[in-house]
């Protein structure tokens, strides 16, 4: 019989907040931290080295479709060249421990209009953004 690791946080009582306001039918949420590296090639030698010059920070909200239409928002401002500035908290609690892990991200841009998904009946879409450096609070 194997072990059972009580100090995993499990997805159950995870909760986005966007805005400041729970939003609900989120799926998924995925925001990560890429370094930028430039290769440098130098003469008499076969190694390549890398130069840091900076992060890009992003990610991905899948939400089930509903009342609440990022579609149209996004689209708007697109048109207009205005895109709302928002915030994302996502907080976690470790159902054995009691322990929380809440994250937050400023400066949230949403980068496309989301496609559809259809599976078995169920509509969700994805929505890729840029933001801020994630704050662990």
């Amino acid at each position: 019989m194997s072990r059972i690791n009580k100090s995993v946080f499990i997805g159950q009582g995870g909760k986005v907040y966007i805005d400041g306001e729970l939003e609900a039918q989120v799926k998924e949420l995925t925001i990560k931290v890429t370094g930028k590296f430039t290769d440098l090639e130098n003469c008499g030698t076969f190694e390549t080295e890398s130069v840091y010059e900076g992060y890009d920070t992003d990610g991905t909200m899948t939400v089930y479709m509903t009342n609440t239409d990022y579609a149209e928002e996004i689209t708007e401002s697109f048109r207009t060249g205005v895109f709302r500035d928002r915030t994302i908290v996502s907080k976690l609690t470790n159902r054995n421990t009691g322990e929380e892990a809440s994250y937050s991200v400023s400066e949230v841009i949403f980068t496309e209009v989301p496609v559809v998904t259809q599976k078995r009946g169920v509509i969700e879409y994805s929505i890729p953004f840029k933001c801020a450096m994630p704050v662990k609070l």
